[in-house]
């Protein structure tokens, strides 16, 4: 699966199949010691990995029963924290997951409060496939802030993931709640609403993530299937053009766009 995920229209004229891909946020980046400290809250959307939600990219979990994994392990007492924060974060970009939690749990063990290593953890629990204990994560993260929107938009999608679509949306408002401008949670929640058939409500979320974010391929093509299949061929002609002007090498959208002049006799 790419970027995008794969929108299909049956050739009998039938539009099928799912919309296109729900984005995670990023983990924090590293941070320098002799510099202020990146806050990962900080991150704009449009840098936001994007995550399937139909076929996942992510490995598949291990073991269905496997219980979540610890949200701390106390640190030695000689151990420096704020080196080992630093060397999960490190660790976590080069995709070394594994050895990320582990770092990232030392670090907690002194500093239980710090809920951007709870986030990081996340993450890295999500990208093994364990979302029991990525689930357990964000949601401690988001105990320590409630305000904290990637958590609750990471969180939203893991819970898709898990088909608690109900959940889903009420993490994904939550998220919107603490950051209105959040394009990537106004696409998921979109992405959500659709795939529990309340369309009207899923095109005003792609509406909002393409007015926070004029360059959202992913929202436009969205937009464009949900008006397409409540039968508004000009909005989905409108809607498909935008997201092909943004990415003019996309066959299936010129494809979709094309199938929508032609039920307005273009």
């Amino acid at each position: 699966m790419g970027a995008v995920g794969i929108l299909a229209v049956a050739l009998a004229g039938v539009w099928s199949g799912t919309f296109s891909a729900a984005k995670d946020a990023p983990p924090s980046q590293p941070k320098s010691t002799p510099l202020a400290a990146t806050d990962s809250r900080s991150v704009p959307p449009a840098a936001a990995e994007v995550r399937p939600v139909a076929v996942p990219t992510e490995m598949p979990r291990t073991n269905a029963s496997e219980p979540p994994g610890p949200v701390a392990v106390a640190a030695p007492p000689s151990a420096d924290t704020n080196d080992l924060l630093n060397l999960g974060t490190t660790l976590l970009h080069e995709g070394q997951f594994e050895q990320a939690i582990s770092a990232y749990q030392k670090h907690l063990g002194a500093h239980p409060d710090d809920e951007e290593a709870f986030f990081d953890l996340g993450y890295a629990y999500g990208r093994l496939g364990q979302n029991a204990a990525a689930i357990t994560n964000y949601e401690q993260a988001i105990k320590i802030l409630p305000e904290y929107a990637e958590a609750h938009n990471n969180l939203g999608n893991l819970l898709v993931k898990e088909h608690r679509l109900p959940e889903a949306v009420e993490q994904f408002n939550a998220a919107i709640k603490a950051l209105p401008e959040h394009a990537s949670a106004h696409n998921n929640l979109g992405r959500t609403l659709a795939e529990l058939g309340r369309l009207p409500d899923a095109i005003q979320q792609f509406r909002e993530a393409v007015r926070y974010d004029s360059n959202y391929f992913d929202a436009y093509y969205n937009l464009g299937s949900a008006q397409f299949q409540i039968g508004h061929p000009p909005e989905a002609v409108e809607a498909f053009s935008s997201a092909l002007r943004l990415n003019p090498d996309h066959g299936p959208t010129r494809q979709f766009l094309e199938r929508a002049r032609a039920r307005l006799g273009k």
